[in-house]
């Protein structure tokens, strides 16, 4: 199974905060993790903001990232380009608006013939 993460869910693997743990285990039951190019640069944007807020703190509070807007598409579309693939793909978001935008897409790519 290929498990695709968006910067929100690929940031989890790195900082411990809520929902650190199913991303974790997400990622260990998956043959491949993807992701997109995008989610470097959003990740360092990411953390920059949060070292300018007096944010980086063990155990601090999250979320790092929501990719909403134009990011969180270029996600959707690398997950959907994913799904014609032919191999099983899990998103993860931790941006519900995305998540179940994803979970549109792969119910769409299930009925397609």
């Amino acid at each position: 199974m290929i498990l695709y993460l968006d910067t929100s869910s690929l940031l989890k693997l790195y900082v411990e905060e809520s929902g650190t743990a199913d991303v974790q285990a997400g990622a260990e039951s998956a043959e491949v993790v993807a992701t997109s190019v995008i989610a470097y640069p959003e990740g360092i944007a990411a953390v920059a903001r949060r070292h300018r807020e007096g944010a980086l703190s063990p155990g601090g509070p999250g979320p790092w990232l929501s990719p909403t807007g134009f990011a969180g598409a270029i996600h959707l579309a690398c997950y959907v380009d994913l799904l014609g693939a032919g191999e099983p793909v899990e998103f993860l978001s931790h941006d519900a608006r995305l998540h179940e935008a994803a979970a549109r897409e792969r119910r769409a790519h299930r009925t397609q013939p």
